[in-house]
């Protein structure tokens, strides 16, 4: 299909790999600190000779372990950041008056079988993260693709493509 016939261009939406690559930044020095910490603490805290009236059971392991899940917890939402970051690093999203072009694949309305939004942006961490809000658009051929606040204006690009399909 030619672009032409999407008809004039409404609006663009630019993916912000910027925040989603800072992000994936943040998430991996969190990472390094919280390992960086707590694993060597919590091999000094179990290797150490027990002393008079010590036991395992007396030994504060919690915080070493607190610090071990925190960085676990950021590598395992890291990599598949840095993942959508390597991959997506010209997305766009171009609202036409008859479809939309995605990354210069031009989809008409009538290959848009739903666009399903969830969540909604609301600033913070989660909107920094891009975990606030996700559109899932389904095409008629079975392929489906989604955007997260990452993607300008993303709210609004989702209710036009969710009225599109009624």
């Amino acid at each position: 299909m030619d672009v032409t016939a999407l008809g004039p261009l409404v609006s663009s939406h630019q993916t912000d790999n910027a925040r989603r690559g800072t992000a994936v930044l943040v998430l991996f020095v969190v990472a390094a600190v919280g390992l960086g910490v707590g694993i060597p603490w919590s091999i000094g805290t179990l290797t150490r000779p027990y002393g008079p009236g010590e036991s395992p059971s007396t030994r504060p392991a919690a915080l070493p372990a607190a610090f071990i899940s925190i960085g676990v917890l950021a590598v395992l939402v890291a990599v598949p950041k840095l993942i959508k970051w390597l991959r997506a690093r010209t997305d766009s999203l171009e609202l036409h008056q008859h479809g939309l072009r995605r990354n210069g694949e031009p989809i008409p309305w009538t290959a848009v079988a739903s666009a399903r939004k969830q969540g909604f942006e609301t600033g913070g961490l989660r909107h920094y993260l891009g975990f606030d809000f996700r559109c899932v658009v389904e095409l008629t051929d079975g392929r489906r693709f989604v955007f997260t606040s990452y993607t300008k204006d993303a709210t609004q690009l989702a209710d036009a493509i969710a009225a599109t399909t009624g």
